[in-house]
């Protein structure tokens, strides 16, 4: 799917001339969607009662990715967002094959701890979302010629990569409260 948007479906335009490696059209990421893809598959496949320990493991990972496709220039934060989109689509369309073939049941389990990484995660994902839109919106206040803007933009787009991708994760996990995959 990311390969076919990439190359046929949604063509980046050029809005300025740029020659080199940042000529080629990067949207969605492939890395990020493999790793929010992976992240959904675990959330499938592992039962209910491991999928905190495996979550923690999986999440943590395919955070990281996301944010460092943009560390290494690879990717823009939009190119993130896009592969989060299509992880989550993806997976909804997963849990829909599923839930009709009657392979989805409830559980009554509660876990502890589960929920403090889950709050964990919420707050760190808020906080860099909210420290991404405020350094992105001063940045956006400065002169462009600031030598300084660069890095701004920098840490806008890994903050905004990774809060997504937090965002995305923990939307996906929590429309599978207490379900799980009967095999």
């Amino acid at each position: 799917i990311t390969q076919a948007l990439k190359r046929f479906i949604l063509p980046r335009p050029e809005l300025v001339e740029v020659t080199g490696d940042y000529t080629h059209n990067s949207f969605p990421s492939g890395h990020t969607t493999i790793a929010m893809t992976v992240l959904v598959a675990v959330l499938l496949v592992v039962p209910y009662r491991w999928r905190g320990w495996a979550m923690l493991v999986v999440m943590t990972w395919a955070v990281s990715i996301g944010a460092y496709t943009t560390t290494a220039k690879w990717h823009r934060f939009s190119d993130t967002l896009g592969a989060d989109l299509v992880a989550l689509i993806v997976g909804s369309i997963a849990a829909i094959i599923l839930l009709r073939a009657g392979l989805v049941r409830p559980t009554a389990q509660r876990f502890k701890l589960r929920v403090v990484y889950v709050v964990i995660m919420a707050i760190g994902g808020i906080i860099t979302l909210g420290l991404g839109l405020f350094i992105g919106f001063s940045a956006a206040a400065k002169d462009l010629h600031v030598p300084v803007i660069e890095w701004d933009l920098y840490l806008t787009a890994n903050s905004l990569a990774t809060a997504c991708s937090i965002i995305a994760a923990l939307a996906y996990w929590a429309t599978w409260r207490r379900l799980e995959v009967v095999i």
